[in-house]
């Protein structure tokens, strides 16, 4: 099976907010409609990472998205960096 990631890199620094750190997008990519979403988190712990992962998965669900949380990618004491998520991903 193949995701179609558009990369989404958001930084969680508490429960309370949320404050996007960057984003990435490849510009040589060609314009088309994505079929699934990966949602990926970075935050200072790994329960906290997941439990965005999940929220934001089941939030994308609801509104119609083919949503996959990052956890499905990168264990929960892992910290891979881009290019090794995207090989996982694309696999």
């Amino acid at each position: 099976m193949r995701f179609l990631l558009d990369a989404l890199l958001l930084s969680v620094t508490s429960c309370a907010s949320t404050k996007v750190e960057s984003t990435w997008s490849n510009p040589a990519f060609p314009a088309r409609k994505i079929q699934s979403f990966a949602v990926f988190a970075s935050t200072g712990y790994p329960t906290g990472r997941i439990e965005f992962e999940q929220k934001l998965t089941d939030a994308l669900r609801k509104r119609g998205l083919d949503a996959i949380p990052g956890y499905q990618f990168v264990a929960y004491d892992e910290y891979p960096g881009r290019d090794e998520i995207l090989r996982r991903v694309q696999a």
